[in-house]
């Protein structure tokens, strides 16, 4: 047809994955597990359809995968040049992100060429989303796909109920050359202290404002308790307006001179002690396993999770005990001896008047705390929730999700 530009097919046939790899985010963390491990299973060749914004080099046991799959890009791309604005038709099934509303993410990255964008034989939708209000024509915007894979039971389940059929559910999942429990080193600022997780990028949905609340009147027991987040954010800071909605917290935090958050002057201004928090900052993924093997107990009260919260896996794989909200995306991780559960969740106020919160939970502050009295209380039982959490990751690796992916696609392509 005209406009349309028809790519030729490789001897092996390729699946082109449409969002960026990257290390310091979810979605290009799971991109580039889930090339690693396509690249290993052999079934189909990894092509990112966007240029990869990573260091090869940076960790070795995805070098081999990374320098092939950044090669075939650019080959890729040299045979697009100059058809701006037209449609590449790949015959090959191209993986495509969708968030909220099942809308196509990522439209401001270039995919092969200003104007341009490949699509599929078939289209697959990868969709993570939380709004469950999923707006008019969402019927026919799914339709757009072969199919979708969804990455949680909850999101799936969401879309069963709007009609829309032919969605999968497949996880993602942790690298175990990387999150797996191993001794603590116990220097540093961790040294001789109760350390306390929460990840996650600072936003309402994930509940920071209740792990604030809760650590606080934890920390007032127990003075050795050190609170370490991860929380900055790349999105602007006017999303951040919310956070103070359920009075939890006081404002939000500023931006310093080099565009990070301030988290340590917000949760100073929010009543923490000076030495009772420790900001993390941003760091690789391949870096987090040996950050969080330093941990005695990690909270996750988020609200709502439309995958089921990758930082929250890693944690697991580790070996530290998970204290997890029983909503949404977290109950495909939630059994009743690998972690702890705040089963307390009540009806959640939105964000926005544009936001559907069916499913989303309320965590309540004191059952936090009465998990963290729990963990503290008795270290020997916190270490067999965490070492049974890392039991039951076991079989969430990025090579059986890949592999589990790609069995997914079988039955489509």
């Amino acid at each position: 047809m005209p406009g349309e530009v028809h790519a030729k097919a490789d001897s092996a046939r390729p699946l082109g994955i449409g969002w960026r790899l990257t290390r310091v985010c979810g979605w290009g963390v799971y991109g580039i597990n889930l090339l690693a491990e396509l690249a290993a299973d052999g079934r189909h060749v990894p092509l990112p359809l966007i240029a990869p914004l990573v260091n090869a080099e940076s960790y070795p046991p995805h070098q081999a995968a990374l320098e092939a799959a950044i090669a075939r890009h650019e080959h890729f791309a040299r045979a697009c040049t100059g058809r701006a604005g037209e449609k590449v038709v790949c015959p090959f099934p191209v993986l495509h992100p969708l968030g909220n509303r099942l809308d196509l993410l990522f439209q401001d990255q270039v995919v092969i060429a200003p104007g341009m964008r490949a699509v599929g034989t078939p289209n697959v939708g990868v969709v993570f989303f939380e709004n469950t209000n999923l707006g008019l024509g969402a019927i026919a915007r799914a339709a757009e796909y072969d199919a979708i894979i969804a990455g949680s039971t909850w999101n799936r389940q969401v879309l069963d109920a709007h009609g829309i059929a032919n969605v999968q559910s497949v996880h993602q999942g942790v690298d175990p050359a990387i999150f797996h429990p191993a001794p603590s080193v116990g220097v540093g600022p961790f040294r001789d202290r109760y350390v306390v997780f929460s990840g996650g990028k600072l936003e309402y949905r994930k509940g920071q404002d209740i792990v604030v609340a809760a650590f606080k009147a934890f920390h007032a027991r127990h003075p050795d308790a050190l609170l370490a987040v991860a929380w900055q954010n790349i999105y602007p800071p006017e999303t951040l307006s919310s956070l103070e909605r359920r009075g939890h917290v006081e404002g939000a935090p500023s931006v310093d001179e080099r565009g990070f958050l301030d988290i340590s002057e917000w949760l100073h201004r929010n009543g923490l002690p000076e030495g009772s928090f420790l900001d993390l900052g941003s760091f690789s993924n391949h870096m987090a396993g040996q950050i969080l093997r330093e941990v005695d107990v990690a909270v996750f009260p988020n609200r709502c999770e439309g995958g089921t919260n990758l930082v929250a896996m890693e944690c697991m794989a580790c070996g530290v005990p998970a204290i997890l909200s029983a909503n949404t995306g977290h109950l495909d991780l939630i059994g009743e001896d690998h972690c702890f559960a705040l089963n307390s969740q009540s009806a959640v106020e939105p964000p926005s008047l544009a936001v559907g919160v069916d499913g989303w939970g309320e965590s309540d502050v004191e059952e936090i705390v009465d998990r963290l009295e729990s963990a503290y209380a008795d270290r020997a039982e916190a270490e067999r929730v965490g070492q049974a959490g890392a039991e039951f990751m076991r079989d969430w690796t990025w090579k059986l999700q890949a592999g589990r992916l790609v069995s997914a696609l079988e039955g489509i392509c």
